[in-house]
């Protein structure tokens, strides 16, 4: 099965799965008065130049009865004025204000969001590290006490735990932000207090960050990880997924989960140290760093969750292994993955998200069952088992139908 594992992972695209880090950032529930630093109204704006004319000479000018009458109606005509014009010059600055902050916003969630997507790096590039951080700075200077000063700071130190204060002050402003609950968890990862995290994973449940065909599929993630493995992610879900699974429910918790995102934090990195672990020197989480990872650590039974974008994967594509729901790193070429995957689909893997996805991400995410049921075909045709072949089939037009990949199913069978 070795020339056919290579031809799944150059022919096949893997990344079915959600990987970007999203900075949704949820700006319009649960604000705080806070969040926006108001200017004072300031406690006297003159009225202009033509008012005060009329008013003097009033003053100045004897008063009959109906002119009396006349200058209060006056009067309080300027008096209305100058309300409204106190009025509407507190409201430019406020929406001033609020533009601003929007602005700062909207562009630290973009720079954020494309640091995050990149497909062959984790760590943002110095142009978008410097552009967070002069926004941090605008922040700080602007509105010191808003959640998005407290919120970017953190985010912009890339997992530094030493930031915390700021993550805390975010949370108590707007402490039902499923944003804030993401950081919480990688915080407590970083910080190896992994059970400290579960009350915030157990909100993202309650909010829909996660959910339960997203635990199906990393119950069988984390089934398809060798014993004693260890599970490199890419994204938010199958991460936290993982997670969640292992610190709720004890499952496969000799596994050790290596997140792609987190290993930006000097914590993690240093935890890997005192496990043994061998890190590579360049500081950049990118292809690169994957790759010598997995070569200076090849006897931890490294498994590659197929969320992994592919263009980490095929520089190291010789030594990679389709199982189950990951690709196993190996040096011996020779090794044999065939008794291992009908084990899995048969005995191990509960499946339900192939039945039960709900949604466009969930029925995308069915496909990375794909090249496993494409390997356990190759093998009924080799062993002319033909009942198994039918219902590999059967299950095999299933997935690629909902995942909407049966083009390259059909270019993969045709080529038999």
């Amino acid at each position: 099965m070795r020339n056919f594992s290579v031809f799944l992972l150059c022919a096949f695209a893997f990344t079915a799965f959600c990987q970007v880090n999203s900075q949704s950032l949820e700006l319009n529930s649960n604000s705080n008065s806070h969040s926006i630093s108001i200017p004072a109204v300031e406690e006297s704006i003159p009225v202009e130049q033509e008012g005060s004319v009329k008013e003097n000479k009033l003053q100045n000018k004897p008063a009959t009865k109906n002119q009396h009458q006349e200058n209060q109606f006056l009067k309080k005509e300027l008096q209305e004025k100058e309300i409204l014009e106190k009025s509407a010059d507190s409201q430019t600055k406020v929406s001033s204000s609020e533009s601003a902050l929007q602005l700062v916003t909207s562009t630290f969630m973009l720079a954020k969001q494309m640091a995050s997507s990149q497909r062959s790096q984790r760590s943002p590039t110095v142009d978008q590290q410097v552009q967070m951080d002069n926004l941090v700075k605008v922040l700080e200077k602007s509105s010191p006490e808003s959640f998005e000063y407290h919120y970017f700071k953190f985010v912009a130190g890339n997992y530094s735990v030493a930031l915390v204060e700021h993550l805390k002050k975010a949370e108590l402003l707007r402490p039902t932000n499923s944003d804030v609950h993401i950081q919480f968890v990688a915080y407590y990862w970083c910080m190896n207090e992994k059970r400290k995290a579960l009350p915030y994973l157990e909100k993202l449940m309650r909010s829909g960050r996660l959910n339960w065909s997203i635990l199906n599929y990393s119950k069988d993630l984390l089934r398809s990880v060798p014993s004693q493995g260890t599970l490199v992610t890419h994204g938010m879900e199958d991460s936290y997924a993982c997670l969640y699974l292992q610190i709720s429910e004890g499952i496969r918790t000799d596994v050790n989960v290596i997140s792609l995102e987190l290993l930006q934090s000097e914590a993690v990195q240093k935890q890997l140290l005192v496990y043994g672990f061998n890190l590579p020197q360049n500081k950049t989480i990118d292809v690169a760093y994957l790759n010598e990872f997995c070569v200076q650590n090849n006897t931890r039974n490294i498994a590659l969750s197929m969320t992994i974008p592919k263009e980490y994967l095929l520089p190291i594509q010789e030594n990679l292994f389709v199982t189950g729901l990951v690709l196993e790193y190996k040096t011996d070429l020779s090794y044999q993955n065939s008794a291992r995957n009908e084990y899995l689909w048969n005995y191990e893997f509960i499946k339900l998200i192939i039945t039960d996805a709900s949604n466009e991400k969930e029925r995308q995410l069915t496909a990375n069952y794909l090249p496993m049921l494409l390997i356990l075909r190759n093998t009924y045709m080799l062993t002319n088992e033909i009942e198994k072949l039918a219902f590999v089939e059967e299950v095999l037009t299933q997935v690629a139908v909902q995942s909407r990949k049966q083009e390259q199913i059909q270019k993969m069978k045709s080529s038999d």
